[in-house]
């Protein structure tokens, strides 16, 4: 049996092509998101609070991903999914107006969730700036809600991937709940693998990809991502697919 460290050299020595996507992309953007930068409005917060969470979702997949835990990497991978659609439906349209919109409505909703006595323990200033949120957007909140937007559905139609959704949510799904072709495979064999790696470079290459979708609407508010790496890492993504990254999108494709 191998040693924990011998098992993840492996691991990475059989998908070298997945793994130094994923390492690229984020020793680009990391270097990007350790930049100081102005939160200059509702966009540029809420992209910015939605690109945090990309990197550490990012992040994470690679340390399940190379201990072969491949149904807890697709769980964290579809989460990265969900912040893409997001992130696209608030920073994703020509319209600024609608943009600030949609920024201020998913901070006005984030507001309400905060506990009273949390509020309360914040400094005056940093509590006065999210009340002046809440004021200004509270009244495109629905009354009866279970989130901060539309339902993913019309999210997706509004920015044009749904059948991108439904294929990559699929297989994501399939993965995280223990449910593909590869778990029978397993169990035909008379030693069953602990870890099953079929799916590693799967979960390596989508998240990287929703990142780098993220991180694009991210980029157009700071611009401190080199413009020319971005598109590379895309393509690099796009190839994977089969495609051509003609749209400059990394959610252009179907699943892999």
């Amino acid at each position: 049996m191998q040693s924990p460290e011998k098992f993840r050299a492996t691991i990475r020595t059989k998908y070298p092509d997945a793994f130094a996507l994923h390492r690229d992309v984020a020793a680009v953007l990391e270097y990007a998101v350790k930049q100081p930068r102005q939160l200059a409005d509702t966009v540029a917060r809420a992209a910015d609070m939605l690109m945090v969470q990309a990197y550490k979702a990012h992040t994470s997949v690679y340390f399940l991903a190379v201990r072969a835990h491949v149904e807890d990497a697709a769980t964290i991978t579809r989460r990265l999914l969900e912040i893409a659609v997001q992130t696209l439906y608030i920073a994703g349209v020509s319209d600024p107006e609608v943009c600030q919109q949609r920024a201020g409505r998913y901070l006005a909703h984030l507001w309400t969730l905060i506990p009273d006595e949390w509020r309360m323990e914040m400094p005056i200033e940093n509590r006065t700036a999210w009340e002046t949120f809440y004021q200004a957007y509270q009244h495109l909140l629905p009354p009866r809600r279970r989130s901060w937007g539309p339902d993913f559905r019309s999210m997706l139609q509004e920015i044009g991937y749904v059948s991108t959704y439904e294929l990559d949510y699929r297989v994501l799904s399939s993965i995280a709940h223990g449910t593909p072709p590869s778990l029978v495979q397993d169990y035909a064999q008379s030693v069953v693998p602990l870890h099953s790696d079929t799916f590693v470079p799967v979960v390596l290459v989508f998240a990287s990809r929703y990142y780098l979708a993220v991180a694009g609407q991210w980029n157009d508010t700071f611009r401190l991502i080199n413009l020319g790496e971005l598109e590379g890492l895309i393509s690099r993504v796009a190839r994977f697919f089969g495609e051509e990254a003609t749209s400059g999108s990394p959610l252009s494709g179907g699943a892999l």
